[in-house]
């Protein structure tokens, strides 16, 4: 039995880069009022040094942008374009551990922390150490080096912009579902090979066993746009793999300090 491609996608998560460039629907900046709700909780926990990794959405009690911030991230990154930009965050006056408080906690009223390298760190730093990716012990955020398009082992990607680089640090952003429809379109001998089983290797960097990893098919999702950060700055994202309704969705994130 012959296998037969998905039909072409439609809706919000097929968009392309000029459309979305000339929207601002993605923007969600931050009134005064809620940034002093996030700031208010952040100052407390982080005076009595609250271990930032076990912060919980109860903990960090967001009674007007709780809610409003779930709603936008179900609508438009979960079931919409893909992905979202938050503006207005102080981190230019907060300190380090204040800075991954908000972040943090912000991230507790959208998901469940999963870490993504061996060391089970559930906030990462995307920053130049001077390293390069050629060392297998060693992940490209941590380098200057250019990546490309990919996705995370995740179902939300939250990254917070600490320092605006100097020069470059942008982030690209593109729609799988549109790659979906033009490889569709153009070369679906090619797309028919992406749903064949792969066994993913990438991912075997985070884990220290190096154990096999179960072989998956590929699925179509939403990824999303471009765009430069500033500081203060907050992107959510949504992983190409959904996740089934009902479960509890995996939150990913970290913070971004170029100073490339």
């Amino acid at each position: 039995m012959s296998f037969e491609l998905p039909p072409e996608q439609t809706g919000p998560a097929a968009w392309y880069g000029p459309e979305i460039s000339r929207s601002t629907e993605w923007l969600m900046p931050l009134s005064a009022a809620e940034v002093a709700e996030v700031e208010q909780v952040t100052k407390a926990l982080a005076a009595r040094e609250a271990d930032i990794a076990a912060i919980t959405a109860r903990d960090f009690a967001l009674p007007t942008l709780g809610s409003k911030l779930r709603q936008r991230v179900e609508n438009e990154v979960l079931n919409g374009r893909g992905f979202l930009l938050l503006r207005g965050l102080p981190v230019e006056r907060w300190s380090m551990r204040e800075s991954a408080t908000a972040f943090y906690g912000l991230g507790a009223h959208l998901g469940s922390a999963r870490s993504q390298n061996g060391k089970g760190h559930v906030l990462g730093h995307v920053k130049d150490l001077g390293l390069a990716s050629n060392d297998p012990n060693v992940r490209i955020y941590q380098t200057h080096e250019r990546q490309t398009f990919h996705t995370d082992s995740c179902d939300i990607v939250g990254l917070l912009c600490l320092k605006t680089a100097k020069s470059g640090g942008l982030s690209a952003l593109v729609s799988s579902t549109t790659i979906f429809n033009e490889m569709r379109r153009r070369r679906p001998d090619l797309l028919k090979l992406l749903f064949e089983p792969a066994a993913p290797t990438g991912a075997a960097r985070c884990r220290r066993d190096r154990s096999p990893i179960s072989r998956s098919r590929c699925s179509t999702g939403t990824r999303a746009s471009s765009a430069r950060s500033t500081s203060g700055s907050t992107s959510i994202r949504r992983s190409a793999l959904p996740t089934r309704r009902g479960s509890r969705r995996r939150m990913s994130r970290r913070s971004t300090c170029s100073t490339r």
